[in-house]
């Protein structure tokens, strides 16, 4: 399910719901979950029952030539799977808006993402 958008499959929910269903099943003993996927809310039967210490949360760009993303030059193209950072982007930098250049989804993992990355 790496190349389909969360926005196409349900939002974040799908991952937690099939989450709490095992443990309510008794099919898992413990999980472990992004609490940023985590709703506000959970059933009655289930609780956190830990949080780890945070480690650090800021983005980081992986780009050809090491080019911050204000050297992006114009056409550049940026992928990621997050509706949040498009947003961002595109309100940063207007020009990637357009047809030519823009910002694109990319799903998957981190090695996955690179692979898209020119040599």
């Amino acid at each position: 399910m790496e190349d389909v958008s969360l926005v196409k499959i349900g939002g974040k929910g799908v991952f937690i719901k099939e989450i709490e269903e095992a443990l309510l099943k008794n099919e898992v003993d413990i999980a472990v979950h992004s609490m940023k996927d985590v709703p506000a809310e959970l059933p009655a039967e289930l609780e956190i029952a830990a949080t780890p210490p945070r480690e650090d949360p800021r983005d980081v760009l992986i780009s050809a030539g090491n080019r911050m993303l204000e050297e992006m030059p114009a056409g550049a193209r940026i992928g990621t799977c997050s509706l949040r950072r498009q947003l961002q982007l595109r309100a940063m930098m207007p020009h990637l808006n357009s047809c030519r250049s823009g910002v694109i989804s990319i799903q998957g993992s981190g090695r996955s993402r690179r692979r898209v990355l020119p040599a």
